[in-house]
């Protein structure tokens, strides 16, 4: 292939005369990939290719890398963007600290993370909700993606039956951190595990007033059935008084399977 028409394949064919370093970041991976056209590369090499380039300039550089596989080349991609490895990739394979953790096509890896679905929550104090949610029995997987940073304090609990509150304990009702808690006479005369689901809930009640949740935090649950959950799910945070900002349904991607691979919270 020669010069011209190489550079009219990637969009520089105005720039011939120019020197490399004059070009922009997006017109120099663009020349990148007229030179890979005309050798006919059988293998070519490429470290973050679209790094630092606008959404255009990206969009540009991942056609003319399809032009270059349907042509027969075999290119290997580092990158940290999981959607332009997703769009380009036959097989991807993803590092965590040095290690190789997976390798597989696009849809073998998104197989590995449970459930069809992502509801992506972002409100103040979900995460105090995490147990309870799991208790549904539709949430497969959850990931904490951000979390308020918060000290949790410490808390005296005095639980107390009859209707009335001991006289000795009277001085602690201003306390913000003893929760008296009144259980009915009925729950504390019946099992142990349900009195003491009564008390927990109570406290952590008061443990999210105390935290003063006052920073957004994103929860991504993975379930089988968006539209059979969403509805479920906002109606136990809602009456446990938490306030979302948003709800966001969308599928599976490959930033979930690495989640999923690395299996740890994510602060970001």
């Amino acid at each position: 292939m020669r010069i011209d028409e190489a550079l009219k394949i990637v969009g520089l064919e105005g720039q011939r005369r120019r020197l490399v370093l004059t070009l922009s970041g997006g017109q120099q991976r663009r020349l990148a990939l007229a030179k890979a056209f005309i050798t006919k590369s059988k293998v070519l090499l490429m470290d973050e290719p679209t790094s630092g380039l606008d959404p255009v300039a990206k969009s540009e550089v991942w056609e003319h890398m399809r032009k270059l596989r349907d042509m027969g080349t075999t290119i290997f991609m580092s990158t940290h963007d999981t959607r332009e490895a997703e769009s380009l990739g036959d097989r991807v394979g993803m590092m965590n600290a040095g290690r190789m953790m997976t390798i597989g096509s696009v849809q073998e890896l998104k197989n590995i993370v449970k459930g069809r679905d992502v509801i992506e929550i972002i409100g103040k104090g979900i995460t105090y909700k995490i147990e309870l949610l799991k208790q549904l029995g539709l949430i497969r997987e959850v990931k904490v993606i951000s979390r308020t940073e918060r000290a949790t304090p410490p808390i005296k609990v005095i639980a107390y039956a009859g209707g009335k509150l001991p006289q000795e304990y009277e001085s602690l009702k201003e306390d913000p951190y003893t929760v008296l808690v009144e259980v009915p006479l009925e729950l504390a005369l019946g099992s142990r595990e349900k009195l003491e689901e009564y008390v927990r809930n109570i406290v952590e009640k008061r443990k999210m007033e105390l935290a003063k949740c006052t920073e957004d935090e994103k929860v991504r649950l993975y379930v089988d059935s968006a539209e059979e959950t969403v509805p479920k799910v906002l109606d136990v945070l809602f009456k446990e008084g938490v306030s979302v900002s948003s709800v966001h349904i969308k599928p599976i991607t490959l930033e979930d399977v690495f989640l999923t691979i690395v299996g740890k919270l994510i602060v970001g």
